[in-house]
């Protein structure tokens, strides 16, 4: 049924068609198989038709005794009846040369049609049965959540969180809509030290108390109406005793007003991604469940997070003690853990009559740091005591540990599209590092790769992500390098490539 001159054809034609509908169709974001289902099957039909269809026509054209008999009895085109019940003409004329060869015509006709149709069938279903180079699925993480093991926290919310992979280690109504008191706070020093990062503000610039900052009431280091102090003087006074003057006085140098300064806040809150936190002054004070400021356990510690890591926070909120205006006035830090709770070097406290008692708190040991935010319990003690056991449950129960360290090899590949080879193997970024509980084991890597990558690709260049799945918590993440090039295949090689899985 199939010559070499037919299945030539084939291969011709879909040279022809297959690799240029195949890339267009990707590039408008179809399915490029699609390509096969309808291209190939109706240029093959078509090119088989008028093309090697011409080459039995003209042997037809030389046999018009056999074609105008046939007509005559009109059984042209033959039809699928025994020679026995045929005329007897026709049983003659059936014995001659001509008719044997044009029934040889015929033959040939069906050849060019099974080539036109059958094989780009296989192909069609070759291509369909054959997967695309999809991202794997990742088994589902454990069933165990991996949070500490402790009794309910004696508080409205809370949340403790390990600041360097974001892992949730442990929360209670950490969505629940709250007044942060002053824990506000921590969005203003954020602010702050992020122009100092980038050289917007200095220490040294010099700031002159305004009148609406010295009638601020609350905690507050007395300044009076035109005195000044370096930034680096109210920053502490803010850090440490949590001075609403030096608030409003900061807050106006950097914007030029508070209102303008809490716009900032919001505006930030909205880059971070902390939907349910909505600022309306920069010292907490306004505490109506209503229109006052609002905020969550998991946004709170997600501001805290990004502001550990710049050094000064920790430096000052882990002061104890310290002078104000040349020692004419004393410091004292409202976080009563520092010194009791080793390790502990931050954050900031809050209180109002509908916050409650508030804390977010921040302890290192042994390389590992965590982040708790306790909000609205029933006293003072209370949330410190409460501070004590949850960070002191998670030291006891987790560990940091490295995973993988920068350079080493990923299990798997991650497939080129148009490259040769089509896959390439992957190395870690960065190290690795997660927290998890003492006494398990560690969780199984897995490379991610990006949706398509297309060739060429360079040794070095970020093409997914490694990852592990920490139950319930979410994965940990670091970017995967291709270990190796991998150059843009010619026609031939992408052609070939269709086939290979």
């Amino acid at each position: 049924m199939f010559g070499f001159d037919n299945i030539l054809w084939f291969i011709v034609i879909s040279i022809l068609v297959i690799i240029p509908n195949w890339q267009i169709f990707k590039k408008a974001g179809f399915d490029p198989r699609l390509s096969l289902l309808v291209v190939v099957p109706i240029v093959n039909i078509c090119l088989i038709y008028y093309v090697a269809f011409s080459r039995w026509r003209p042997r037809a054209a030389q046999y018009p005794r056999a074609r105008a008999h046939l007509q005559a009895e009109g059984r042209f085109p033959l039809t699928p009846q025994p020679f026995a019940a045929s005329m007897p003409p026709l049983r003659s004329f059936c014995q001659s040369n001509q008719l044997r060869r044009y029934t040889e015509v015929r033959a040939m006709r069906r050849s060019h049609l099974a080539t036109g149709l059958i094989l780009p069938a296989l192909l069609v279903a070759a291509a369909l049965l054959a997967p695309l180079h999809t991202q794997a699925q990742l088994p589902p993480g454990p069933a165990n959540h991996w949070q500490i093991d402790i009794t309910p926290v004696r508080a409205d919310a809370a949340i403790l969180l390990e600041p360097s992979t974001g892992q949730i280690l442990y929360e209670q109504e950490a969505d629940l809509p709250h007044t942060p008191a002053s824990i506000v706070k921590l969005m203003l020093e954020l602010l702050v030290v992020e122009r100092l990062a980038d050289g917007t503000l200095s220490l040294d610039d010099s700031i002159r108390t305004s009148r609406a900052a010295s009638q601020m009431g609350g905690s507050q280091v007395y300044l009076a109406e035109g005195e000044v102090f370096a930034l680096d003087d109210l920053m502490r006074a803010i850090t440490i005793a949590s001075a609403n003057d030096a608030c409003v006085a900061v807050a106006e140098h950097v914007a030029g007003t508070e209102e303008g300064f809490v716009d900032l806040m919001n505006q930030r809150a909205r880059q971070l991604g902390l939907t349910n936190t909505h600022y309306v002054d920069c010292t907490g004070l306004e505490d109506d469940p209503d229109d006052g400021n609002i905020s969550t356990a998991r946004d709170i510690a997600a501001t805290a997070q990004r502001l550990i890591d710049y050094p000064h926070i920790l430096a000052w909120s882990a002061i104890e003690v310290a002078p104000f205006r040349d020692g004419k006035f004393t410091l004292y830090n409202t976080n009563k853990l520092l010194g009791r709770f080793s390790g502990l070097d931050g954050l900031k406290t809050g209180y109002t009559e509908h916050a409650g008692y508030c804390l977010c708190a921040t302890a290192e040991r042994g390389g590992l740091r965590m982040v708790s935010v306790v909000l609205g319990a029933e006293s003072e003690e209370a949330r410190f005591e409460e501070t004590a056991r949850l960070l002191g449950s998670g030291f006891a129960q987790l560990r940091r540990e490295t995973l993988a360290r920068r350079g080493e090899a990923l299990p798997g590949e991650v497939t080129i599209s148009g490259g040769h080879p089509k896959r390439v193997g992957a190395v870690l970024g960065e190290d690795l590092t997660a927290v998890l509980p003492r006494g398990v084991e560690a969780p199984a890597l897995h490379l991610v790769p990006y949706g398509e990558l297309r060739a060429p690709v360079a040794k070095g260049d970020t093409i997914g992500l490694a990852e592990v799945r920490i139950g319930g918590t979410g994965p940990v993440q670091v970017p995967a390098l291709a270990a190796a090039s991998v150059a843009k295949a010619n026609i031939f090689q992408q052609l070939i490539g269709l086939f290979q899985k």
